[in-house]
């Protein structure tokens, strides 16, 4: 019974370890679109806040064109991104 109480307890220390390493945040970015696009200091400013997070939502992208977020994402080479469909 000890061994399996270790084992648990390591697992659950060594995922609290994990969980100190990575950082995650959600964003909802307020009708970012086309227009705010081309404001390059507050471009540089997102991705400068965006790069403090390894993981990051980022939500309310309003752009039917759909140009803005790849033109974030082109800011971020390191990062792989996804997007959702619309709601």
């Amino acid at each position: 019974m000890k061994k399996i109480i270790s084992i648990v307890l390591a697992g659950f220390l060594s995922a609290q370890a994990l969980a100190k390493d990575i950082t995650i945040a959600n964003w909802n970015m307020m009708v970012f679109g086309s227009k705010k696009i081309k404001d390059t200091e507050k471009m540089q400013i997102r991705k400068d806040i965006i790069n403090k997070y390894d993981i990051i939502f980022v939500q309310e992208i309003r752009d039917r064109s759909g140009v803005t977020f790849p033109a974030l994402c082109k800011l971020l080479p390191e990062y792989k991104h996804l997007i959702s469909s619309r709601a």
